[in-house]
């Protein structure tokens, strides 16, 4: 994403010295395969019909789509989402560049199309002031030439060279794609209602939602997540949101006073993933035996829990946490909570998908560890 302030230019280098790099030990979850599920009461089909004609991508429909995206030289674009055949998204929900659902919005099925990304529309121009080289006695241990870093003001760099002679290491802050022209080559093989049985949704709560959400993106058959605030009702004794309905606040929820929780909703594809598969993902991803917080995060706003939008979704989720009390793996009482689902509303465009707008894999079945970092 390219810099949005003109103080970002300074920053990589008044804090290049001090790099740290990411923890390896940091806690992370190992997705494998989803096994995909079958339903006899719901069948793949497409909004086209011999009436209206060809079915029209818009705002909220799923889509299914071939894509590829290659830079200048021709090469692919190294990307942090899926791309290929049978690339599968909802249409105005993130998962992808916004330059990719602009192309693909009013487009028919079975239309191909290929439209040239000019840098402004893709990740920003190139900024040298984002580069900088350090000695390799400032840099942690190990440092390698690939690798990402955080650094003290919290920006994300990429070490992109190493000078053996000179005994420096290169950082670069830009996006690898910044300053770059982008060409992207679709077909839309298909689009679906989301409304239709195929699919469903579910509210998750395991703390903070960043690293739950990329667990999520990164499941086969989940064609969209976000990030939010829920429960507040059931637990503020009000109805909906705040004062007047509104959405809350990040800041309004880290208060803990409000009865909400940070949590993400995630519309997936019962043809393709079960809820209990999600569910099973949702339990390894935080410590259900810990009460209004997680590790060190602390506050109501933390809690975990399963916010159950149908009554087969409330026995699975009863069911999958007898299972785990069963299990014997843990000492201490299971206190993630299960309730209705509450309104849910979307948190700020900032942390709609943090951790892959920050260079970390969305990537479907990617083992690579996911590190919720601030």
């Amino acid at each position: 994403m390219p810099p949005s302030t003109p103080q970002h230019l300074l920053l990589l280098t008044q804090a290049a010295v001090l790099l740290l790099l990411f923890p390896s030990a940091l806690a992370f979850l190992r997705i494998p395969s989803s096994t995909p599920t079958s339903s006899t009461a719901c069948r793949s089909f497409s909004l086209s019909n011999k009436a209206l004609g060809a079915a029209v991508a818009r705002a909220g429909n799923v889509l299914t789509v071939d894509l590829s995206i290659t830079l200048e030289d021709g090469t692919d674009m190294p990307a942090d989402f899926d791309m290929g055949k049978n690339v599968r998204f909802r249409l105005g929900h993130g998962g992808l560049p916004p330059f990719m659902h602009s192309a693909v919005d009013g487009m028919v099925e079975k239309e191909s199309k290929t439209v040239v990304v000019p840098p402004d529309e893709a990740y920003g121009a190139y900024y040298p002031e984002l580069a900088a080289e350090i000695p390799a006695e400032n840099a942690p241990r190990g440092l390698k030439v690939g690798d990402k870093v955080k650094l003290t003001n919290g920006l994300t760099a990429r070490v992109t060279a190493q000078d053996t002679g000179k005994n420096t290491f290169t950082i670069d802050g830009n996006h690898p794609c910044g300053g770059r022209s982008l060409t992207l080559a679709t077909t839309l093989q298909l689009v679906e209602s989301a409304e239709s049985q195929c699919f469903a949704t579910a509210h998750l709560a395991a703390g903070c939602f960043w690293g739950l959400e990329l667990a999520m993106q990164r499941l086969p058959g989940v064609v969209a997540t976000a990030a939010g605030y829920t429960q507040g009702g059931k637990r503020g004794g009000r109805e909906g949101g705040m004062e007047g309905g509104r959405a809350p606040t990040y800041s309004e929820v880290c208060s803990g006073k409000t009865g909400f929780v940070e949590a993400v909703e995630v519309l997936f594809d019962q043809r393709v993933i079960s809820y209990h598969r999600i569910l099973e993902v949702f339990w390894k991803r935080h410590d259900p035996t810990q009460a209004d917080g997680q590790g060190n995060d602390i506050g109501t706003q933390y809690r975990g829990g399963i916010y159950y939008t149908s009554e087969e979704q409330r026995k699975v989720a009863e069911e999958s946490k007898a299972r785990v009390e069963a299990s014997g793996e843990y000492d201490e009482p299971i206190v993630t909570e299960i309730s209705p689902a509450d309104t849910f509303f979307k948190a700020e465009e900032y942390h709609l998908q943090y951790l892959m707008k920050n260079g970390q894999s969305a990537r479907k079945n990617d083992p690579t560890p996911v590190r919720c970092y601030g």
